[in-house]
C-alpha cells in the first residue's frame, strides 16, 4: 500500500474468512525477518486496521474489542419469531421450538444457539 501498510486476507478452504490473529502474526512476523517492513506494522483487513508491535523479539496483535453481541429483544415472543425464523432455516423445522438463539456475532456470521438437553445437541444436523 502506498501508506506503507499492508492489504491482508484470509481463506478457508471454502471462503474467505474475517480475522485470523495467528495468519496476521506469521505475516508480521515474515516481513520482519525478511526485512521487508519494522514494526510496528499495520493490516488492513475484513475486521479493521489490526496493528502489530514487536518488543524483546516477541510480536504481539491489537485485536478488535470483542464483536459478539448479545441479543436483547423486545419480547420474548418477538424473538421466537424472528430468530425461530432463522433457526428454522438453518437447522430444519424441528428444530424451531427447540433451539433459542443467544449471542451472534457480525463479524465472523456465527450464531449461537442454546438446546434443552444433552441428547437433543447429539442430534443436531
Amino acid at each position: 500500500r502506498p501508506d506503507g501498510d499492508f492489504g491482508l486476507r484470509w481463506f478457508s478452504p471454502t471462503n474467505e474468512v474475517p480475522l485470523c490473529g495467528h495468519g496476521t502474526l506469521a505475516a508480521a512476523a515474515a516481513l520482519a525477518h525478511q526485512g521487508r517492513a519494522a514494526a510496528p506494522l499495520a493490516f488492513h483487513t475484513l475486521s479493521g486496521v489490526l496493528r502489530v508491535g514487536v518488543q524483546d523479539g516477541r510480536f504481539s496483535i491489537e485485536l478488535p474489542a470483542p464483536l459478539a453481541t448479545r441479543l436483547i429483544p423486545l419480547s420474548e415472543k418477538e424473538a421466537a419469531e424472528s430468530w425461530g425464523d432463522v433457526i428454522e432455516i438453518i437447522l430444519g423445522p424441528a428444530w424451531r421450538d427447540k433451539a433459542e438463539a443467544v449471542l451472534v456475532n457480525t463479524v465472523t456470521k456465527k450464531l449461537l444457539i442454546r438446546v434443552r438437553t444433552p441428547s437433543e445437541v447429539a442430534s443436531l444436523p
